[in-house]
C-alpha cells in the first residue's frame, strides 16, 4: 500500500504537472516551434529510451515547481480570507489542545486507513498547486510565442495563454477543495475514534 501511495504522489502530484512545464520550456526557447500543431513533432519522435529521460525530467521539474505551487496556493488562500473572508483548510477550527500536525500523527498511528484517504487528498492538493504553477508558465510560454510570431488578433496562442490562465484558477480551486477534504476528514477521524482522549488517558 505504501508503494502504491507514494507511485501516485509522484505520477500526479510531480510527473504530470511536470510534464506540462517541461512543454512549456520547449515552447518558450524552440524558434522551430511556430504554430501550436509543431509540438506534435516532438511527441512522433519519441521512443521508449527519450519517453524514460523525459518522465525523469518531469519528474524533477515538477519537484522543484512544489515550493513555489505552495507558495501560489497559500497565497491564494491568503487573498480569499481577505477579500471573501473564507476559512484556510489548515485553519480549521479542532476545539482540541492538540494541533494539526498532532492530529495527523494520530491518525497515522492508530487508523492507517484512514490515512491512506488523507494522503490521497493531499496527493491531489499538490497536483492542483503544481499543475497551477505549470500552467502560468505555459501561459507566459504561450505569450511569448504569440510576441515572436508577431501574430495578428485572436491566435492560436493567444487562446492558449488565455486558457492556461483559467486552467492554472481551476486547479488552485481544486487544491483548495482537496485540502480542505483532507483537514475536516482529519478532524472526524480523531474525534470519532477519540484519538485525542485515547493519547491523553495515556
Amino acid at each position: 500500500m505504501d508503494k502504491l501511495k507514494f507511485s501516485i504522489l509522484d505520477l500526479f502530484g510531480f510527473v504530470f504537472p511536470g510534464l506540462l512545464t517541461l512543454l512549456a520550456i520547449f515552447v518558450m526557447f524552440d524558434k522551430s516551434i511556430v504554430e501550436i500543431s509543431d509540438l506534435g513533432l516532438y511527441f512522433i519522435s519519441i521512443n521508449l529510451s527519450t519517453g524514460l529521460l523525459i518522465a525523469i525530467a518531469a519528474f524533477i521539474i515538477g519537484f522543484a515547481i512544489d515550493q513555489p505551487g505552495t507558495w501560489l496556493y497559500n497565497a491564494y488562500n491568503m487573498l480569499l480570507k481577505k477579500i471573501k473572508n473564507k476559512t484556510i483548510p489548515r485553519e480549521i477550527a479542532t476545539n482540541s489542545k492538540l494541533n494539526m500536525k498532532e492530529f495527523r500523527a494520530l491518525a497515522r498511528e492508530y487508523c492507517p486507513q484512514n490515512f491512506y484517504w488523507l494522503q490521497l487528498w493531499k496527493t491531489f492538493k499538490t497536483m492542483g498547486h503544481n499543475f497551477a504553477v505549470a500552467g502560468l508558465i505555459m501561459a507566459f510560454s504561450a505569450f511569448k510565442k504569440n510576441i515572436q510570431t508577431a501574430a495578428d488578433g485572436l491566435s492560436n496562442w493567444l487562446i492558449l495563454a488565455i486558457a492556461m490562465i483559467i486552467f492554472a484558477l481551476l486547479f488552485l480551486h481544486r487544491a483548495r477543495v482537496f485540502d480542505t477534504w483532507h483537514y475536516e476528514e482529519l478532524v472526524i477521524a480523531v474525534k470519532t475514534l477519540k484519538l485525542e482522549e485515547k493519547v491523553m488517558a495515556d
